[in-house]
């Protein structure tokens, strides 16, 4: 099984090692969110270059559209401008369907496998949600022919996530899937749930309608220098919350983690795994909050549990375009 651990940098120093290697990649995500360029930046101020640079384009719903279109023509100049500098051989954008695990899987093995592609920086900002699962599911893989990074850029501020006037964008799908081909949903009375909530608490509501576990894990992120997002996602998510957590005939606990605390994550993933295999029963993820966690999370099962791993995750209708504003910092994930 690869190890799973990761260590958190502040900075992008480790990249010297790792670009020392003759073919290296970064693959980011084109968004309308000012921060999908927040690695690119960060590797220009470090003078680092890669070999080749890739930006996945969604072709999402974003209202307003006009301001969108407007915002995404911008992003993809300061990446073009930040790609000069940090990717010898150019950088390319690759429309891909945003929704679709089996596409990024498919479009991931011939951006790397095929390609013979030493170390890849994987920004996974602004990856859809689905991709960053599909992403972290094939780097659980043994034996991986590359080495590879995480990085991930956090916002100066979500913006509107407090307003109760603001209309939710509604959900036009529920999509339940393996987190690995070969995972199967058998004894699903002793099923177990990892939650990790976002700000939103109809999705929570629609993806436990659609695969209820029996009982499981709700994990919640404190961020020290933003207890408002931490005090927000519970206030949003209190009703279903209580009413897990409440109920005599399930198992459900809460768990709160520094954003940081990876290996508190990890091992309470594993200790979820040990209660489900008991049963030869599922591990069902619920993907709403931090990407950095969902990643790992995903990461883990898809390692040590790939025969019953699951994920449920309703696909949004549209995005507003001012979900979030500026970069705060970038933190990079490295394999220990």
């Amino acid at each position: 099984m690869p190890n799973t651990s990761l260590t958190v940098h502040q900075r992008p120093t480790f990249l010297r090692e790792c670009l020392s290697f003759k073919n290296t990649l970064w693959l980011g995500a084109l968004s309308f969110e000012s921060r999908c360029s927040g690695s690119l930046a960060a590797v220009n101020d470090a003078k680092f270059q890669f070999s080749k640079g890739i930006a996945l384009d969604y072709s999402t719903q974003v209202h307003p559209t006009s301001e969108d279109r407007d915002l995404r023509r911008k992003n993809w100049e300061v990446i073009e401008h930040l790609a000069k500098n940090t990717c010898r051989n150019g950088l390319e954008p690759l429309t891909i369907e945003p929704y679709s695990f089996s596409s990024m899987q498919e479009a991931f093995k011939r951006m790397v496998f095929s390609t013979g592609v030493e170390f890849v920086l994987f920004d996974i900002t602004c990856m859809t949600k689905i991709h960053a699962l599909a992403l972290a599911a094939t780097l659980a893989q043994p034996k991986l022919p590359f080495k590879w990074a995480a990085a991930y850029s956090i916002p100066d501020n979500y913006v509107n996530l407090g307003d109760q006037k603001r209309k939710p964008s509604g959900w036009k799908d529920v999509l339940i899937a393996p987190l690995a081909e070969t995972a199967a949903l058998l004894n699903e009375a002793h099923s177990r749930g990892i939650i990790i909530p976002g700000h939103e608490a109809d999705r929570l509501i629609l993806g436990l309608a659609e695969l209820e576990p029996s009982g499981g894990l709700i994990l919640l992120m404190a961020t020290p220098e933003r207890p408002d997002l931490y005090e927000l996602s519970i206030r949003n998510n209190r009703r279903v919350i209580s009413q897990l957590t409440s109920m005599r005939s399930a198992s459900w606990s809460r768990k709160i983690l520094d954003w940081d605390d990876f290996e508190g994550l990890k091992e309470s993933v594993a200790r979820e795994i040990e209660a489900a295999r008991e049963y030869d029963a599922p591990v069902i993820l619920f993907p709403f909050g931090p990407k950095s966690f969902l990643f790992l999370t995903a990461l883990s099962l898809a390692a040590a549990y790939p025969e019953a791993s699951w994920f449920v995750y309703p696909i949004p209708t549209s995005y507003d375009v001012n979900y979030s504003e500026g970069l705060e910092r970038t933190t990079w994930l490295v394999p220990n």
